[in-house]
């Protein structure tokens, strides 16, 4: 097939995207060269991101002029990262004009730094740039409830009040509901936020639909820039971002390619809905595919995964109906002892996690998923420890976080992977792709030829041709000379004021003696994975194992109007279905589930025990698969 140039509507394109175009099935296909605006619905394991990177990589082959762009925008900077990296590795021309970046960083550098001064706003500072509870923000917070003599002692605990407001506001919604005073407090934080030269995650993507909708030249220009959007997981959008693409399509004449799945909408407590989804379906405006194939789970998981969804209101569909990896896949229900707290759910895991990797499984194959930070996770990590297993702790607090961090870690991913492949194959993340992170966490742009050959030798020289002058070096060395060879001073000054700063960096490689220990504390390989559901969504693991199956671990409970705490119900339990749906669609051959009836809510204190009962969505999964069993 070497040297084959494949045709698409009468104009060649190269040998890597033919192929990429090439691995699509006729769904999948239909919907990337549909000339208009596509919304894709998507199930678990049915290749939408092969979807996304295929409909860019066609479009820019195509479709966009030389010296336009696309941009991609997700949810995560490791799905950003993982679509540019992708596309990247199709080619250096199609690398360099494909924009992928987080909905917030999206709104930042392509709207709101460029286009403000376009409705007389000063352009946000990077320095600016603040996470919504940071001091700056309680502080603004703190004294409009001075100012208007609302006495609240922690007003950082009225962030979420503050968002809903905001969000309503934002979109024209009643605020009836709402305390006036309340109301008020929200235009005078908005105020302070302004006259202080900052802004957060919230108030991006607000000022973002603010401009297009008030600027035709904004628009203008963003639409010769990007003549097509696409947006990965359209179930996780809010309001406003959902208002700003609508707003991009009808008055900006850009061409949206959505994808989503209402089924995995699980950050309505972040404002998200899977209404906006949906539509998107109803809309004529779109040409709606639905992708039916399932390429990662084993067909025998189908039942568990559909008796996930069913029992809850307002299911939209059923898990993909055909999958390609046979009937090999098996599932588990264990109920731990009447009597027995989280520790003995954790001593289960850990026998599971053993007689896995006795089975041949890989260990970076297994996922232990729970439900965010508590006793469930304190108890995980102290057993997982004491056995000697070897696990990467996905939401460890130890490692410094943002885009620096980012590019640093997946330098070290390269490093990692020469040294275990030797000379067999280039490692991920590949050289092309490395250089695209390094634009992408820059904002350097290199439109000349050179500029893009002269950056990757730089990356060739600190990592490929160094392997061995760096692996003897500390830790702390090699962050050093890969900062000064990068100029990662540069990149820090851009970066966002909530992010880990180069010296941060720095002092967390001081706490490894070698340099094995320090690439290995930053990559999964070999090591079982622990995180939480939200953690997980977009990745496939060989077996997944749940632990924490009782009621008020999983689901937690909520606070009610009356202010009492108790399980969730309606839709907000709906949504715990959606999330309990995802954490099993992650498995492609295995499933273990463990519940209980009881817990004490202080890891390690015995002192207080909940008996609560085992998990409504275990209760509900047994019982709908006992129902699908008898209608057989």
């Amino acid at each position: 097939m070497c040297g084959v140039n494949y045709r698409t509507r009468g104009k060649r394109i190269s040998l890597r995207v033919g192929l990429e175009l090439k691995k699509l099935d006729e769904d999948q296909r239909e919907a990337v060269h549909f000339d208009g605006n596509v919304v894709v619905t998507a199930g678990p394991g049915s290749g939408k991101t092969l979807t996304l990177v295929a409909r860019a990589a066609f479009l820019l082959s195509e479709k966009v002029s030389p010296f336009r762009a696309v941009a991609c925008i997700t949810y995560t900077r490791a799905a950003a990262g993982e679509i540019g990296e992708r596309i990247a590795k199709l080619g250096p021309d199609l690398g360099k004009r494909v924009v992928a970046r987080t909905f917030h960083s999206f709104c930042l550098t392509e709207i709101l730094i460029p286009f403000s001064q376009l409705i007389g706003v000063d352009p946000p500072k990077r320095d600016g740039v603040v996470p919504t509870d940071s001091l700056d923000s309680s502080e603004c917070l703190s004294e409009a409830f001075d100012e208007l003599g609302i006495n609240y002692l922690v007003p950082t605990y009225w962030v979420p009040t503050l968002t809903k407001i905001r969000r309503d506001m934002w979109l024209g919604e009643s605020l009836d509901a709402y305390d006036p005073r309340e109301v008020e407090a929200v235009r005078l934080f908005e105020q302070k936020m302004r006259a202080r030269g900052l802004i957060d995650f919230e108030a991006m993507t607000s000022r973002a639909l603010l401009i297009m909708e008030q600027s035709k030249q904004a628009r203008d220009l963003f639409q010769a820039k990007f003549p097509h959007l696409l947006i990965d997981e359209y179930q996780d959008l809010g309001g406003v971002l959902h208002s700003l693409v609508e707003c991009l399509r009808s008055r900006a004449g850009v061409t949206i390619f959505a994808v989503g799945d209402v089924d995995q909408s699980m950050y309505e407590f972040n404002g998200a809905k899977p209404d906006y989804l949906q539509s998107l379906v109803s809309n004529s405006e779109y040409r709606a595919f639905r992708l039916t194939r399932n390429y990662r789970s084993s067909a025998n998981l189908f039942p568990l995964f559909a008796a996930a969804l069913c029992r809850g209101p307002g299911t939209h569909s059923r898990p993909n109906d055909e999958s390609l990896l046979g009937d090999g896949g098996i599932y588990e229900i264990v109920e731990v002892p009447s009597g027995a707290g989280l520790a003995h759910h954790s001593e289960l895991v850990v026998h599971h996690v053993v007689r896995l990797l006795r089975e041949g499984v890989l260990a970076e194959k297994i996922a232990i998923l729970y439900n965010g930070k508590g006793p469930m996770r304190d108890s995980l990590i102290e057993e997982l420890e004491f056995s000697g297993i070897s696990f990467f702790d996905h939401r460890s607090e130890d490692l410094p976080s943002g885009d620096l961090f980012e590019l640093v870690r997946l330098c070290a991913q390269r490093v990692n992977g020469l040294i275990r492949q030797g000379s067999r194959g280039d490692p991920d993340p590949s050289l092309e792709a490395l250089a695209a992170e390094y634009r992408r966490f820059s904002g350097a742009h290199y439109e000349s030829p050179v500029d893009r050959v002269l950056l990757l030798a730089r990356v060739q020289e600190i990592i490929d041709y160094a392997v061995s002058d760096l692996y003897a070096a500390s830790p702390s060395q090699w962050v050093a000379k890969l900062a000064e060879h990068l100029g990662l001073e540069a990149v820090e000054r851009v970066s966002s004021s909530s992010d880990s700063r180069l010296s941060d960096i720095i002092h967390h490689a001081e706490q490894f003696n070698q340099m094995e220990n320090y690439l290995q504390s930053l990559n999964p390989f070999d090591k079982v994975n622990l995180m939480t559901f939200w953690g997980a969504k977009g990745l496939g693991f060989e077996a997944v194992i749940i632990p924490g199956l009782v009621n008020g671990v999983f689901p937690r409970e909520v606070k009610n109007r009356d202010g009492r705490w108790s399980l969730p119900t309606g839709r907000a339990l709906d949504e715990v279905r959606r999330t309990f749906y995802v954490a099993l669609t992650r498995a492609e051959r295995e499933v273990v589930l463990i519940g209980g009836s009881q817990y004490f809510p202080r890891h390690g204190d015995q002192t207080w025990v909940k008996r609560t009962g085992v998990s409504v969505l275990l209760q509900e999964l047994r019982l709908e698969l006992a129902r699908q069993r008898g209608s057989q």
